[in-house]
């Protein structure tokens, strides 16, 4: 008689854990492509214009974050200077939004950005 299968093995813990702090910080990542894509938009002269700086502004942003500040970056920059250089993205968004006209929604924006910072513990 043949000997039963063997139970299949439990799967790898590959589980992240959610928490508020990395719900807050993920929309503000968002927010902050988001915002960045409308700013260029608004900024552009002319149609093409606007599209072309929309995703340069997203893609000046996207790609360093990915690359060095994302969760799970494989060249994920030590704590300070990831903060510092997060630091700088969420103001260079603010400023970029307000220059384009959008004042209010800059000031919301950082305020939000800056709490998730102190919230978080990147």
């Amino acid at each position: 008689m043949p000997e039963p299968a063997a139970p299949p093995s439990p799967a790898p813990d590959t589980a992240v854990r959610v928490t508020g702090a990395g719900v807050l910080a993920f929309a503000v990542e968002l927010a902050m492509l988001t915002l960045l894509a409308v700013a260029g938009a608004r900024l552009g002269g002319g149609a093409a214009v606007s599209v072309l700086l929309a995703v340069v502004l997203v893609l000046a942003a996207a790609l360093p974050w990915g690359r060095w500040l994302a969760p799970r970056a494989s060249r994920r920059l030590a704590r300070t200077p990831r903060i510092a250089a997060k630091v700088v993205l969420f103001a260079a968004t603010g400023v970029l939004v307000a220059v384009s006209g959008l004042v209010v929604a800059a000031m919301v924006f950082v305020v939000i950005a800056a709490a998730s910072l102190a919230w978080s513990r990147d």
